[in-house]
């Protein structure tokens, strides 16, 4: 399959994916939509104390090592320290998907691909107003180069995802899930249909 990518030809930096061979990954913080990438773990979610002692057993266990090796005042201390930040969710919430954006800004980078040349919406927004150019990728070689941490196609939802911070998720399958999902409005579906 031939998946495409919109340019601008006014812009040097998009020419080098013809003059130079070269290819840009954007980080996400850098797209124009601000729920790409953007699916934190929902700790308001943790609305019992009992569901945040069961998030700090979480926690305790993922970091058995280090705990292990403090004494038990400090242990005591971090988890009175711990239980006082949950008296103010909404920090709590803020704090998490600042530190989680800025994680996934800084350590991935996304190509970004078609499977349509000819997408009025796609030209609009990333062809310069209908101006620009489109160049094809063949999926397979690209695949085939391992020079691509991974690759699949967007779904989109009508209602945003909520991450439950008691269901763990592992690195990749979070990677997978942020990449992979993004909210959906009435006019972008026409668009994209």
């Amino acid at each position: 399959m031939i998946l495409y990518k919109y340019r601008n030809w006014s812009d040097n930096y998009h020419k080098k994916i013809l003059t130079k061979n070269e290819i840009f990954m954007a980080s996400p913080g850098s797209f124009n939509d601000p729920f790409d990438c953007r699916i934190p773990e929902n700790y308001h979610l943790l609305y019992t104390q009992e569901k945040i002692d069961q998030f700090m057993e979480y926690i305790e266990s993922k970091h058995k090592d280090k705990l292990n090796k403090l004494t038990k005042s400090d242990i005591e201390k971090i988890n009175t320290n711990f239980k006082k930040r949950f008296d103010n969710p909404e920090q709590v919430q803020l704090d998490h998907e600042n530190h989680f954006f800025q994680q996934t800004d800084n350590c991935y980078g996304i190509f970004s691909l078609s499977k349509k040349w000819n997408s009025l919406l796609m030209w609009s927004h990333y062809g310069n107003n209908h101006k620009g150019f489109s160049v094809g990728f063949n999926e397979d070689r690209m695949r085939e180069s391992k020079l691509f941490g991974a690759g699949f196609e967007v779904n989109y939802f009508k209602k945003f995802p909520l991450r439950n911070p008691l269901k763990r998720l592992t690195q990749l399958k979070l990677l997978f899930y942020n990449l992979d999902t993004n909210q959906l409005n009435g006019n972008m579906k026409r668009n994209l249909d």
